[in-house]
């Protein structure tokens, strides 16, 4: 047992322990308790006295910090100095805000004020409570001021401190009618309130931040004395009315190119004469540069694309050539009294011209493209040396009073969408002779012309006394007894004069009938009948023909030329023209939607295999879901041949009307002959389907020869165009021939699909376009070129797509997404070689979607390039993709292509995302790709971050074998940003199949020391060398050719074989196949000589460089073998270390029991 004197001390052991864990606790919750928060102690209206001054504050008595709310007037002028701290009842507190309101009680002695550097807020507090003050600055301290100075009408000189960081005071100079000098510092990066020194009357100059940017408009409104400026480079927007009213200014500078300016920005400025470089503006708001009367500056607006009324009223100084060709529609007093423009260069897709436009413009010649729908009032009145021809295009509509007054024009021709006009619109002083596109029928004119003009009706007036008989010969059928007559034996009405129709004429079922005419002969509705829709009405059951050289005419009735619901047939040299539709339910079918040809109906069948649709157009701005050709409700359409072309749907909804050939609710259409080409529209213009329901599904090939051509898509306000061909909701369109070719639109001006609830996240309509044949060529638009999608269900899988150009992003194909919902392109077998752009010539992705190219029926892409004339400003000949290590999103790329012939990735350029927004920018630091010094090469594989890339193949023979492989050619296409490819969406190029080659060694007859170091494999698909790699010892002579493509675009295996660079001495002998893997045996044939003595071994020449281009070692045959399976004991340093590790603790444990044995012994 223990001794009582071990327990005792035991004992007390036990209590200091437990005594230090009391205290451990204590200390514990004593910091718990004064770590926890409590209620802010805040005691207000606070007297205190510094100086003799007396200032009311607010104190929290927890942080220590005061708010100063009041200062006492000192009895005399005098300057004040707040102070930083004061003590107050034993306790230090610190200023750090100020609070007053705008009606504070002034105080009009103190004219010095100097703020404490403590000073973090000043709360909104004016100034103006300080009217004497002539100068005043505001402490750095304070990063964010949001305080005002209205009204302080002595104020000189206001001064920011460095370190003030952003100014969020509304209307902060108001009414300072002295203030001379504003002092900014350079860590200001924000101006966030509106007209912050809006009314400082007396301010001359003023020096921004370099970094500043400016959130609100009104900045420098009403500022009268302000004469010159220079906008930082953080400045790419002038907002609304910054300089407005600014009556002495007369020049303004910009470090960086301007591309937006506000409504009203410069509004009033009088003696403004030279302003920053306007090329790069793509928007000018209303009133911009508003009776700018001296303004002198190049008219180079190429850029515009929207305008603003007023924009350039009475800048009287202005001359020169004049660039819209952006802007598509130009507003009413754009450039009002602007004299000095010489000539204007409109828009290819222009489609108003407003009130007083031009109002005295110098021109001498106009040339309006074909889109323009309207000129307003007085649009060109007094342009004095506009003479010669003026052209009014066929789908203008209307023209204004007083359009062309007092200008010089000798001749209009005037096309056949104006029916209505006044004479004064044409008053010219040097008039002669006026054309009209159309009979004096169809046209009435207010007033009248002066004596001596020439009037000229281009077609025949036909009267309706002609009546509806199909000849003069007595007693001749009327129309419609002609046809009930023929109908009984199926035969043919021959027409032989003009026919004017009272009432529809009615094919009924079980009757066919064909009409026809040898000479050109017109049938139209009669000027006099009373709310004639329909034209001809095929009733289900019956079957209409119409041949020959007749002439269908919709110019007075208000509906269909034909509505069909049974079958119609257009052939021969027939023509139908003359229709403009402006309400969609005037064929009286009860359904919203119609069409010139309107076929609607399960029994419902139109075949166009000749014949022409022209001249016809939308013309209601309310109509919807209608086209110049209908199909609809079930109803089948073949085309085989004639024409549709020059109709116009531009004043028609932009967003469901087509110029060419309308597709909706389970309708079907084929297209494997004719043309269909130069109807204009805004979205569709050759053809558009709309799905009802997925049971349902609107469908349309496009085949054999047939073209669809020369077809331009405008956007409307509010609404972004298209392209010729446009795929909507549950609808599907397959191309397996036929051409898309020279068409311009804005969103894919060649084919356009759109799934509308992807777009917001609802189920999917899968809308479907699936390309396995014909062209895609020539079109022009501003994203994508030759195909948009916003779609999963777009396939891209054989053809080509050519030559296509977008002003943005992707020149071939464009593939939309965000970061919330986003579209995924599937390509197959398609060749990407020489597209053009700044950004990833081949291929530019935002990682706003997944992006991965496969092997097996994938891509080869190479030989594309990125370039641009700013030097330093393109990267990515092949391959760009900009993403952010922390989104979802990630590129992965093949290491081969297609035919199996392996790739190498090298960095060319780089890019970068900043810190707002997806598009990337230019690392101008970074390299271009050099072959001589190529650098490593790169592995994508759920890459994240930003990548520029060159694609370089194995050999010239790869690429080849690559270009026969293909199925699809992607080539020729030119964007800012994805020449060949574009994407804000994802993109999946092939399948995930893949196979792999072994290949392994057999030596004979001779012994390790005989052997090379090394031996070459190269690997074959067919006759081509596609990869290699080197065989040695390391790699237990084996090796695996990985990832290589499953299939062709056939869906046939590819035969891969393996020989091997000849080595001296031995025989190769190659056995086995692809599937089980090559056994190479080499065989001794010559017996080895007396060996020499070894001696040391030279030291190895270092690696030179490897030429990309050239069959080096691919790296993708991946080795085996190294050292078998299993593993040897260790030896070495590894081993060597344990054992005196083990060594040092016996050693420990030694003398540790010497020691102990020691004290026992001392101790006995």
């Amino acid at each position: 047992m223990e001794s009582a004197e071990k327990i005792r001390a035991k004992g007390v052991a036990l209590l200091a322990v437990m005594a230090a864990l009391l205290l451990c606790f204590q200390a514990v919750f004593a910091f718990r308790a004064y770590a926890t928060p409590s209620q802010t102690a805040v005691v207000e209206d606070v007297d205190v006295v510094v100086d003799g001054i007396t200032y009311t504050v607010d104190l929290d008595t927890d942080a220590k910090t005061a708010c100063i709310t009041d200062v006492s007037d000192p009895a005399t002028e005098s300057a004040v100095a707040m102070p930083e701290s004061f003590e107050h009842e034993g306790s230090t507190y610190t200023v750090t805000s100020l609070h007053w309101g705008f009606f504070s009680s002034e105080r009009d002695n103190i004219t010095g004020l100097t703020l404490p550097d403590t000073l973090e807020s000043v709360n909104g507090a004016s100034f103006g409570k300080f009217p004497n003050l002539t100068e005043l600055t505001i402490p750095g301290s304070v990063k964010v001021f949001d305080g005002e100075m209205q009204y302080m009408k002595k104020l000189k000189t206001l001064t920011f401190a460095e370190g003030v960081e952003e100014i969020a005071s509304n209307s902060m100079l108001r009414n300072c009618s002295a203030l001379e000098t504003v002092n900014l510092p350079e860590s200001l990066v924000r101006i966030t309130g509106p007209s912050a020194f809006s009314g400082a009357t007396a301010l001359r100059s003023i020096s921004l931040p370099a970094n500043l940017q400016v959130m609100e408009g009104s900045l420098f409104s009403e500022c009268t004395s302000l004469e010159s400026i220079e906008l930082p480079a953080t400045m790419d927007k002038v907002p609304y009315s910054m300089f407005s009213g600014c009556t002495s200014l007369t020049e303004v500078k910009a470090a960086t190119p301007i591309t937006e300016i506000g409504s009203s920005a410069f509004s009033g400025c009088s003696s403004l004469k030279s302003v920053f470089d306007l090329s790069n503006v793509t928007k000018i708001g209303e009133y911009a540069f508003n009776k700018c009367t001296v303004l002198e500056t190049s008219l180079a607006l190429g850029n515009v694309t929207e305008m603003g009324g007023y924009a350039f009223n009475e800048c009287k100084k202005l001359s020169g050539a004049l660039d819209l060709t952006s802007l598509d529609v130009v507003p009413s007093h754009a450039f009002t009294y602007v004299s000095g423009i010489t000539s204007i260069d409109f828009s290819s897709q222009l489609e108003s011209i407003g009130t007083w436009a031009f109002v005295w413009a110098d021109v001498d010649q106009l040339n309006f493209p074909d889109t323009l729908g309207s000129i307003g009032n007085f649009a060109f009145y007094a342009a004095s040396s506009l003479g010669g021809t003026v052209v009014i295009p066929d789908n203008v509509v209307s023209v204004g009073k007083g359009a062309f007054q007092y200008s010089a024009v000798e001749r209009f021709e005037v096309g056949s969408g104006v029916v209505e006009a006044d004479a004064s619109a044409f008053e010219s002083t040097a008039l002669k002779e006026i054309v009209f596109n159309n009979s004096q029928d169809d046209v009435t004119i207010a007033g009248s012309f002066a004596d001596g003009v020439n009037v000229v009706y281009k077609l025949a007036s036909i009267d309706d006394s002609v009546g509806d008989a199909i000849s003069s010969a007595p007693g001749a059928p009327s129309l419609q007894q002609a046809i009930d007559e023929a109908a009984l034996a199926g035969g043919t009405v021959k027409i032989e004069k003009h026919i004017k129709l009272s009432g529809p004429v009615v094919v009924a079922k079980g009757q066919t009938v064909a009409v026809t005419s040898d000479e050109e002969f017109q049938i139209a509705g009669a000027k006099s009948a009373a709310d004639l829709k329909n034209l001809f009405v095929v009733e289900p059951g019956g079957s209409l023909a119409v041949d020959g050289k007749v002439v269908l005419s919709g110019r007075y009735n208000t509906g269909s030329v034909v509505l069909n619901e049974g079958a119609f047939e257009l052939t021969g040299e027939a023509v139908v023209t003359g229709s403009k539709l402006l309400d969609d339910l005037a064929n009286a079918t009860g359904d919203c939607g119609l069409g010139v040809i309107d076929s609607r109906g399960a029994d419902a069948r139109f075949v166009m295999s000749g014949g022409t649709i022209t001249g016809n157009a939308l013309n209601g701005n309310g109509m919807a879901y209608s086209g110049i050709v209908y199909v609809g409700e079930g109803a089948r359409m073949e085309m085989s041949g004639g024409e549709i072309s020059g109709n116009r749907a531009v004043a028609a909804n932009a967003l469901s009307c087509s110029a060419g050939v309308l597709l909706r609710g389970n309708a079907t259409a084929s297209m494997g002959g004719g043309v269909i080409s130069e109807n204009s529209g805004h979205r569709g213009s050759a053809v558009m389907l709309f799905g009802d329901d997925d049971a349902h599904r609107t469908t349309f090939e496009l085949s054999g020869d047939a073209s669809i051509q020369d077809n331009v898509c405008t956007s409307a306000t509010g609404v972004q165009g298209s392209g010729a061909v446009h795929v909507e909701s549950n609808a599907d369109f397959a191309m397996t021939g036929g051409s898309i070719t020279g068409n311009k639109g804005v969103q894919g001006a060649g084919v356009c699909v759109v799934d509308g609830n992807l777009q917001n996240g609802q189920s999917e309509y899968r809308t479907g376009f699936v390309m396995s044949g014909g062209s895609i060529s020539g079109n022009t638009g501003s994203t994508g070129g030759g195909v948009y999608s916003y779609s999963n269900g777009t396939e891209l899988k054989a053809g080509s797509i050519v030559g296509n150009t977008a002003y943005r992003m992707g020149g071939g194909v464009y593939s939309e997404g965000n970061y919330d919902y986003y579209s995924t392109l599937h390509l197959s077998n398609a060749l990407i070689t020489d597209n053009f752009a700044r950004l990833g010539g081949g291929m530019w992705f935002c990682a706003t979607g997944e992006t991965t190219v496969h092997v097996t029926e994938g891509v080869a892409l190479f030989g594309n390039v990125a370039e641009s004339t700013d030097a330093g400003d393109s990267a990515g000949d092949d391959f760009v993709f900009s993403g952010r290590e922390a989104d979802d999103y990630s590129a992965t790329l093949a290491d081969r292509m297609l035919g199996g012939a392996s790739v190498k990735w090298y960095a060319d350029g780089a890019v970068y995302l900043p810190s707002t927004g997806v598009y990337p920018s230019v690392s101008a630091d970074k390299p271009r790709y050099d072959a001589a010094n190529p650098g490593e090469p790169v592995t994508v594989v759920d890459g994240r971050t930003c990548l520029a890339l060159k694609s370089v193949p194995f050999s010239d023979e790869a690429k080849s074998l690559a270009e026969g492989e293909a199925a699809l050619v992607i080539s020729g296409n030119k964007a800012d940003m994805g020449g060949g490819i574009g994407a804000n969406g994802g993109g999946i190029a092939g399948t995930e199949d893949e196979t792999q080659v072994k290949v392994s060694k057999v030596w004979k007859g001779d012994s390790e020391g005989e052997r090379p170091e090394s031996v070459t494999v190269q690997l074959l698909n067919g006759e081509t060398v596609i990869d290699s790699a080197v065989l040695s010892a390391e790699n237990g002579w084996s090796c695996v050719f990985e990832g290589l493509p499953a299939c062709n675009a056939q869906g046939v295996a590819y035969e891969f074989s393996v020989a091997e660079v000849a080595v001296p001495g031995y025989s190769i002998q190659v056995e086995g196949d692809a599937a089980s893997g090559f056994v190479i045996t080499n065989t001794k044939t010559e017996k080895p000589g007396p060996i020499d003595p070894v001696g040391p071994d030279e030291p190895a020449d270092p690696d030179g460089p490897v030429d990309p281009d050239g069959p080096a070692d691919s790296g993708h045959g991946s080795s085996q073998g190294q050292g078998g399976s299993g593993s040897l004991p260790s030896t070495g340093d590894g081993a060597g270390m344990a054992m005196l590790i083990a060594a040092a603790v016996s050693c420990a444990a030694a003398i540790l029991a010497a020691f102990l044995m020691r004290k026992r012994a001392q101790s006995k």
